[in-house]
């Protein structure tokens, strides 16, 4: 079974995760973002964003669509394990975004910053700049990280303020 929101922050497994992702030797690669993205890849990136914003007009939790967007976003590594590897880590933070999704919707400000997030990946992309994009991604991925510990229930601990 998937864990729920409240046991990945009573595990610690979303911090476990956003460290993956964070991680020099991952995100500090080349690979997380290529350096080339094709011109159809980045319309694709553009068309999930705007895949994301209609289901948020349309009252859905959008999690699917930012799903895709992700897997887009693996897809322009060029490295087909990146791509496995956040298919993998789908199971555990599906229901996760599910949570934080309807977080997300109380808090207009959390809505904003998502999609300013989303948008500054793609537009480095665009750019054709590897770097930026990675530094926006890693900030999209600790800017996400502080949402859910932001809106973690009450009594809640992660590994991290149990120290």
């Amino acid at each position: 079974t998937v864990p729920l929101f409240s046991d990945l922050a009573r595990d610690g497994d979303a911090k476990r995760i956003v460290e993956l992702f964070t991680s020099p030797s991952i995100i500090g690669k080349p690979t997380v973002v290529g350096p080339r993205v094709p011109a159809a890849q980045v319309a694709a990136l553009r068309k999930a964003l705007r895949a994301i914003d209609n289901s948020a007009a349309e009252a859905r939790d959008g999690v699917d669509e930012d799903l895709a967007f992700h897997r887009l976003l693996a897809q322009t590594s060029g490295n087909p394990h990146f791509g496995r590897l956040l298919e993998f880590l789908e199971q555990y933070t599906r229901e996760a975004m599910r949570v934080t999704r309807r977080n997300d919707a109380t808090r207009a400000d959390f809505v904003e910053a998502v999609r300013a997030e989303h948008a500054a990946i793609v537009e480095a992309i665009a750019a054709g700049d590897a770097a930026l994009a990675r530094r926006r991604a890693l900030q999209h991925m600790r800017g996400g990280d502080r949402r859910m510990r932001s809106v973690a229930p009450a009594g809640a601990k992660t590994r991290s303020a149990r120290k």
